[in-house]
């Protein structure tokens, strides 16, 4: 399929698992607050940015942490381990998508 779903996972239904969604929640929840949190102290401190720099900051800090939470709930197993054929492609694509973001005023 052209958006690298394995034939496995397409076949049949299959029920949502709880216990992974908690866990991915109570992993990915705190560590994207930590980052969000760093981004505010840096962006402040040691860029002593205005409102507009801290805003373009914090919007690419989100954008690059949501690109990686799609790369992660992509696959059950190893996100680097795991690669369809369509990651090169979705890659790039998502880098083009970033700087794309980056360079608007």
């Amino acid at each position: 399929m052209w958006w690298g779903i394995s034939v496995t996972a397409s076949t049949t239904p299959r029920h949502w698992d709880m216990k992974f969604i908690r866990n991915f929640m109570l992993i990915i929840g705190p560590v994207s607050s930590i980052f969000d949190f760093l981004t505010f102290y840096i962006m402040l401190t040691v860029f002593h940015s205005g409102e507009a720099l801290f805003h373009t900051g914090w919007f690419i800090e989100s954008m690059a942490t949501q690109v990686l939470v799609i790369f992660i709930i992509r696959t059950r197993k190893n996100p680097l381990k795991s690669r369809p054929e369509s990651v090169r492609f979705d890659f790039i694509a998502e880098i083009q998508d970033f700087n794309a973001l980056c360079s608007l005023p």
